[in-house]
């Protein structure tokens, strides 16, 4: 048997950059943050792919861990393998939860049946964050998701503000290519960033908080206790960010004085 442990990410900053072939064109960062589901792989005899969520309340509307094992099987004619997942990640809050699990999924798999490191074309057709997260670590996302590169990041302490409510990712691409968002050069960000002077920008958070009016309630909320903050991938989940310890604890403090029952995770274990 084999067990992965797929971790969940942020998005510190996503710019869209058009659209080609009806999907858009990305350029963003995303960090790897200390929450992720566990998946556990081994082979079966029955020739099938078997998924089994161990959370009895968790029955995944798009199930991109199925996808991803029946594309690997029937690409490199496979036995069959049962999958059990367990569910840490929140759905909806834009942390790549169900892109984790393909993600874990072809990482399991990989390894299972010795295989070679699985190309990004075929992590692609099951989602763009899927190479990515398949990667691991801090990555920097270009194009439809096909060109991922390593990013070396300075030390950055994370809150992530969740809410009952997700928001749909179509939803909110669809309503970005109505009403627009905002972009910033990627470039000048990682400069920026170890200035400790970065602008967190996400170019589907105006959408996405017409979706839910929370998101940008959130938001204010982390700003008014002194944290920079943006919203990660399409939401609803907003990341309130420092630089160093001691201005995050007084944040962290200044936050649980206004709202002690918000629910949130922290980016790290420290």
């Amino acid at each position: 048997m084999i067990e992965i442990k797929a971790y969940a990410k942020v998005n510190l900053i996503l710019n869209i950059n058009g659209i080609y072939e009806n999907r858009h064109l990305l350029d963003s960062i995303i960090s790897q943050i200390d929450i992720y589901d566990t998946i556990r792989l081994e082979k079966n005899t029955e020739n099938i792919v078997e998924i089994k969520y161990i959370n009895k309340d968790f029955c995944p509307n798009n199930d991109t861990a199925f996808k991803m094992a029946t594309l690997i099987k029937n690409n490199y004619n496979l036995s069959g393998v049962s999958i059990s997942i367990i569910k840490n990640i929140p759905v909806g809050a834009g942390l790549g939860g169900s892109s984790a699990d393909a993600a874990g999924v072809a990482m399991g798999m990989q390894k299972l049946f010795d295989l070679d490191v699985l190309p990004p074309q075929l992590l692609l057709q099951v989602g763009s964050d899927v190479p990515s997260m398949y990667l691991g670590g801090d990555v920097r996302i270009q194009g439809l998701g096909d060109k991922c590169t390593k990013v070396l990041l300075p030390k950055l302490y994370k809150i992530i503000l969740l809410e009952n409510e997700g928001v749909s990712t179509k939803a909110s691409y669809d309503l970005y290519d109505e009403v627009g968002g905002d972009n910033y050069s990627v470039d000048e960000f990682l400069k920026a960033l170890f200035e400790k002077k970065a602008f967190f920008v996400n170019a589907l958070e105006k959408a996405s908080s017409l979706l839910n009016e929370n998101i940008a309630k959130n938001k204010a909320l982390l700003l008014s206790c002194g944290f920079m903050s943006c919203m990660t991938g399409s939401g609803s989940a907003v990341v309130g960010y420092s630089y160093n310890k001691e201005d995050f604890i007084m944040g962290l403090n200044k936050l649980m004085k206004k709202d002690n029952s918000l629910k949130f995770i922290l980016g790290q274990k420290e």
